[in-house]
C-alpha cells in the first residue's frame, strides 16, 4: 500500500506538470500552484498542501464516524512528515525527471486501458 500511494501521488504530479505546461503553451493562464514541479520542493509544497487542505478535513470526521478508518489518517499524517522535512532527496513520492517547458508524454486511450504507464 505504501509504495501505491506514492505511485498514485507521482502520477498526478505528472499530470499537473503536464497541465501548467500544455495551458503555458496554448495561452490560457495556467493555475501557478502546478509550477515549477521539476523541483522536489515544489512538489512536496504541491503534496503537502494536498494533504492539510484536502486530505486531513476529509478523513479527520471519517474517522471519527469509522474509528476502523484510523489507519487511513496515519498514513496521510506520515505522509505529512515525510515532505516537511529536510531529506527531500531522499523522499520516495519525488518525480525524477520533470523538465521545465516539456510535458511529460500523454498516453493514448488504447494505452490507458491497457494500463500501460509511459512517460
Amino acid at each position: 500500500v505504501e509504495g501505491a500511494a506514492h505511485l498514485f501521488s507521482q502520477g498526478i504530479l505528472r499530470e499537473f506538470h503536464t497541465q501548467f505546461v500544455l495551458e503555458n503553451l496554448h495561452g490560457v493562464a495556467p493555475h501557478e500552484g502546478f509550477a515549477n514541479l521539476q523541483n522536489v520542493s515544489a512538489q512536496a509544497r504541491l503534496q503537502r498542501g494536498f494533504i492539510t487542505a484536502i486530505m486531513l478535513p476529509l478523513w479527520t470526521p471519517l474517522v471519527a464516524a469509522f474509528p476502523s478508518l484510523e489507519r487511513v489518517l496515519e498514513r496521510a499524517t506520515a505522509r505529512g512528515a515525510e515532505v516537511d522535512g529536510e531529506e527531500l532527496e531522499a523522499w520516495a513520492g519525488k518525480v525524477e525527471g520533470l523538465v521545465a517547458g516539456t510535458p511529460t508524454r500523454v498516453r493514448d486511450p488504447e494505452e490507458r486501458s491497457a494500463g500501460i504507464d509511459k512517460q
